[in-house]
């Protein structure tokens, strides 16, 4: 990385002042801009603290209980998902302030899905407040949280020739190219989101579902990210690379307060896996299990 590259990254980013002028018309606004400057700052501070756990395979060759493991697992997850949003979060900001509403909503979108994977992830990895012991299955749900997904990574990596195989798969039957640890749909993660949020926001279900299907129709190339750069629809049609004030103000009307929810409950999410560490590290040692052969015993 370059240094300017490096400078830009770490620097704090804050919605423009006209910007901002515009928009706290609307008493509710204030909150929601104070909300995702906020953010922004907490997110950049976390992700530029230093940050290492022993990996599962250090702690298997030195003796190490199962708990130690699964805290070490849990801990890695809750730094993955302050990186993402480190780096979504201001991409978001510094992408409205330029009036670059298609990158606005790819990094908008990227906010509201960690926040997403946030909750369906700490939802199956609570635990029971009688619990003395984490659940048989809880290695797998830890395992899931970090290396579920969508494309079979560990196939990829294994060498030249299994990628090769890989695109011969795909031309052949694209649908059975899954990993074995596949990823929940996100709609289903969306879901257990917006029913999180349902004790504090009304149809908060129906607000997050919406806000998703509208970022991404911004994101894709389809009617949203096409509205974006009309300029004239009168006797003759006319699109500019640069959106017309007013339809920056509506996006940012619109989906903000998205950015500013999502972050929101990333953070409450972050303080329960704080917790959760917390409560597994007053436990009784307990067996680990037998480090896995793929990913360093991930």
């Amino acid at each position: 990385m370059n240094e300017f590259d490096d400078r830009e990254r770490r620097a704090p980013a804050r919605l423009d002042e006209q910007l901002v002028a515009e928009l706290t018309k609307r008493p509710d606004f204030e909150n929601v801009v104070s909300t995702i400057n906020d953010m922004g700052d907490f997110f950049l501070s976390s992700a530029l603290a230093e940050f290492s756990v022993p990996s599962p395979a250090e702690l298997h060759a030195r003796g190490a209980d199962g708990h130690a493991v699964a805290r070490a697992k849990l801990m890695y997850f809750h730094r993955l998902l302050i990186l993402r949003a480190a780096e979504l979060l201001p991409n978001a900001l510094r992408s409205m302030n330029e009036s670059r509403l298609v990158s606005f909503a790819l990094a908008a979108r990227g906010v509201l899905e960690t926040a997403a994977v946030g909750a369906y992830h700490a939802r199956r990895l609570a635990i029971d407040d009688s619990a003395t012991t984490l659940p048989d299955d809880y290695w797998q749900r830890l395992r899931a949280a970090v290396l579920a997904g969508r494309f079979d990574w560990l196939r990829f990596f294994k060498d030249h020739a299994e990628r090769l195989s890989m695109i011969y798969a795909y031309d052949n039957d694209p649908s059975k190219q899954l990993p074995p640890d596949l990823a929940a749909n996100i709609l289903t993660m969306l879901d257990v989101l917006g029913k999180r949020l349902r004790a504090s926001v009304a149809k908060a279900r129906g607000i997050v579902l919406h806000d998703y299907a509208l970022l991404s129709d911004l994101s894709h190339p389809s009617a949203g990210s096409n509205l974006v750069f009309l300029a004239e629809a009168g006797p003759r049609m006319r699109a500019e690379l640069v959106p017309q004030r007013v339809t920056c103000l509506g996006i940012a009307e619109l989906l903000l307060p998205c950015v500013a929810y999502s972050a929101n409950a990333l953070v409450e999410v972050l303080a329960e896996l704080e917790a959760l560490d917390e409560r597994i590290g007053k436990m009784a040692p307990a067996a680990a299990p037998a480090p896995s052969k793929e990913g360093g015993g991930a």
